[in-house]
């Protein structure tokens, strides 16, 4: 008879714990905590050790790896599983020593160019997928393509009602340690010369709006609910972001965080936001300046959304179901 799993679930804060919540149903009818970043997002987990951003720190790295193992000597897990980022690197050091099977899936954000992170968990994890075909090219045999949590089906779903018209404009950075003053300047800039409401979920942003309303952290069903209202988001090019604006099927613009302004380690950013133009999803903008008349052109809302997702979660719950009749280890 299958036995009931303990599954470690590794995670960075943003986008990352975004997609590994959306694979919670494979893991239905098996025992689950995080191993994640201490931040406003997964202090609302219901189990969860939770450890300093490490960012690439060496120190931090090396402190990981004894917190790690403290955990699984007390939890004794079956399975790890990962969507990212570089904190999946020490716990699967732990868990190559615990000998416990590893899934990585690489982040959606990542279309064409394998993330610092998916570089060496390529090598390491048990199993590894990737949610862009394209991705297929870069990593060679290991990897394998089961679904993705952010592109849609083919073909789509059938057309919903039109949603109520909007009430202001909702502007998100996500969050990224590293500021995105670009955006939230020139968003500012519109709030004060337009007069219109404009709302920013600021983050761990160092910069702050004068006239337009912020805040850093809410829920994610708060988050959602602003996003219902507004009648057009600006959001960063990051894989949560984007998901969120097409579930709530409100116009939106995209504006990538770009490595040359400091605002990103790299410029996987810009794939995830060709990738979103190509759809016909939103607008992209990575020219600040175009934003004025970007946001004052009226914008079609986007089709109805449905992810691929239902692959994937498939393909978890396969490797789930063979780690807990004895299969996969």
């Amino acid at each position: 008879m299958p036995k009931r799993l303990n599954i470690c679930l590794v995670c960075s804060h943003g986008g990352h714990l975004n997609e590994l919540r959306q694979l919670e149903p494979a893991f239905e009818g098996h025992a689950r905590f995080y191993f994640s970043y201490d931040a406003d997002t997964t202090r609302r987990l219901p189990q969860a050790y939770l450890v300093p951003n490490m960012a690439r720190n060496p120190l931090e790295f090396l402190k990981n790896l004894f917190r790690a193992a403290r955990v699984f000597r007390k939890e004794r897990p079956d399975l790890m599983i990962s969507t990212g980022a570089e904190i999946a690197l020490p716990v699967l050091c732990i868990a190559k020593l615990f000998r416990v099977p590893c899934l990585y899936v690489e982040c959606g954000a990542q279309v064409l160019h394998p993330s610092f992170t998916g570089r060496i968990m390529h090598w390491l994890a048990d199993e590894f997928y990737v949610q862009w075909p394209e991705l297929l090219r870069a990593y060679g045999k290991r990897a394998r393509f089961e679904g993705s949590l952010i592109d849609a089906e083919p073909g789509g779903p059938a057309a919903e009602a039109p949603l109520p018209a909007g009430e202001f404009i909702y502007v998100t950075v996500g969050t990224m340690f590293l500021d995105f003053p670009r955006l939230i300047r020139r968003m500012d800039e519109i709030a004060a010369r337009t007069g219109e409401r404009v709302i920013i979920q600021s983050g761990l942003s160092k910069t702050l709006p004068a006239h337009a309303e912020h805040f850093d952290f809410k829920s994610p069903e708060e988050t959602l609910a602003m996003q219902r209202r507004a009648r057009l988001i600006v959001c960063h090019a990051g894989i949560g972001a984007v998901r969120d604006a097409l579930e709530v099927r409100r116009p939106f613009i995209v504006v990538p965080r770009l490595k040359r302004f400091g605002e990103h380690m790299n410029d996987h950013q810009l794939d995830l936001a060709h990738a979103v133009a190509e759809r016909g999803w939103a607008r992209v903008v990575t020219d600040v300046e175009e934003l004025d008349a970007a946001c004052a052109a009226p914008l079609p809302a986007p089709a109805a959304y449905r992810p691929a997702n239902e692959r994937l979660i498939a393909a978890v719950r396969r490797l789930v179901d063979r780690v807990a009749s004895g299969e996969a280890r």
